[in-house]
């Protein structure tokens, strides 16, 4: 047997289980309740044992938090990153459970990521807000991103990130420095891990426990939180 999340019913082909990143929205300030639909997981072949079967699900994808300084009181609807020559992000893709090592393989590229964005309005000028999203794993090292946040009036913001090597199963804080980029001194999952415990409101946080030891920590009794869907592999 092999096993993968989120589940897709109609889905019985295990060499193409299909990953789209495509569609996150953000509701309210600091929300992660999106991110649950997009952390693609899955485990290879699993042998039963005394009528049972044990997944090692693991995280795919790679968890990002971005901070952002509004320089005035506006409504957000949209953020943007765009690589300006190279198309890097996996906008759709597949996995393969019979493979040894189940990674994502792209089938479509983008030179953009978009997060449509809602309720979420600063008061003040230079008000910080932060937005996460989840991304195919990307070496994005000493890139520079270019950064867009679209208000509800037409008008938008536009500044710089700076690329990190963004690898599976880790989160990634990506900060604002000088108003004008964002970026982090490591690439080590340990900068967001004590703001997202504190800030959790994925509706099930079973699913998200003891972020010291890692990304997620691997859940034991996934079918208690989560549908997954076997397959059988002969």
């Amino acid at each position: 047997y092999a096993a993968y999340y989120p589940h897709v019913y109609e889905n019985r082909d295990r060499t193409k289980i299909p990953v789209n990143y495509a569609g996150q929205t953000q509701i309210g300030n600091a929300n992660t309740e999106h991110i649950g639909a997009y952390d693609f997981m899955a485990a290879s072949v699993a042998t039963p044992s005394n009528g049972a079967v044990g997944f090692d699900m693991q995280h795919l994808g790679c968890l990002v938090q971005l901070k952002i300084t509004i320089p005035e009181s506006k409504t957000l609807s949209k953020l943007t990153l765009k690589c300006p020559q190279y198309s890097y992000f996996t906008e759709t893709g597949t996995i393969d459970l019979s493979a040894d090592k189940v990674l994502i393989k792209s089938t479509k590229d983008s030179q953009t990521l978009e997060i449509r964005l809602s309720n979420i309005a600063t008061t003040k000028n230079n008000e910080q807000i932060t937005i996460y999203f989840m991304t195919a794993p990307v070496n994005l090292s000493n890139k520079s991103l270019n950064a867009t946040i679209d208000f509800e009036d037409g008008t938008n913001y536009e500044t710089e990130v700076t690329g990190k090597n963004l690898e599976a199963g880790k989160a990634y804080a990506l900060e604002e420095v000088d108003k004008r980029l964002f970026t982090s001194s490591t690439t080590s999952v340990k900068p967001i891990q004590d703001e997202i415990d504190k800030i959790l409101s994925y509706k099930d946080k079973s699913h998200f426990t003891d972020l010291t030891k890692s990304f997620y920590d691997k859940t034991k009794n996934l079918d208690d939180v989560c549908k997954i869907t076997t397959i059988p592999t002969a």
